[in-house]
């Protein structure tokens, strides 16, 4: 199984949207949601490469609202169904650590993280930046890394 690790500030929203997140302004009842449709567009395009299932990493998956909010924003691309997971709240000392819990839990034999944190280390990490979000760029990437082994083994059985 291919899957995402995703994080959400700075992945799917880029620095105009993200003062949205503490306040969420409101005008009557329609809320102002804070994520860039162009980031969320770009996530839809690795899915529908890879077929990778997502998992939040994010700290919204710690308050109700926020995850209600995500996920409505991610059937409406129709990526809610590939949402399969959420990593633990203060089991483990950090993301690191939740990430190696989910890889050996669920068997993911390919996996990418898109996350703005450039402290993770990880080969197989898109340092996403707050400014853009996830750009075109970051999305080819992803699917470059979750397609590595296919690719080597269309090139293995072409000898």
């Amino acid at each position: 199984m291919k899957a995402i690790f995703l994080d959400i500030d700075g992945v799917l929203n880029s620095n105009e949207h993200t003062a949205f997140i503490k306040s969420f302004i409101t005008y009557g009842d329609n809320m102002i949601e804070p994520f860039d449709d162009e980031c969320l567009y770009n996530l839809k395009y690795i899915v529908d490469e890879t077929d990778a299932k997502i998992i939040i990493t994010s700290i919204w998956r710690l308050f109700p609202d926020y995850l209600y909010i995500l996920m409505n924003k991610l059937e409406e691309y129709g990526l809610d169904k590939n949402v399969i997971s959420l990593t633990t709240s203060n089991k483990y000392k950090d993301k690191l650590q939740e990430i190696a819990v989910k890889l050996k839990k669920l068997g993911i034999t390919e996996y990418v993280v898109l996350d703005n944190d450039d402290t993770l280390k990880l080969d197989r990490h898109i340092i996403t930046n707050n400014v853009t979000g996830l750009t075109e760029i970051d999305a080819k990437q992803a699917v470059k890394i979750l397609s590595f082994n296919e690719n080597i083994q269309k090139r293995t059985n072409k000898k």
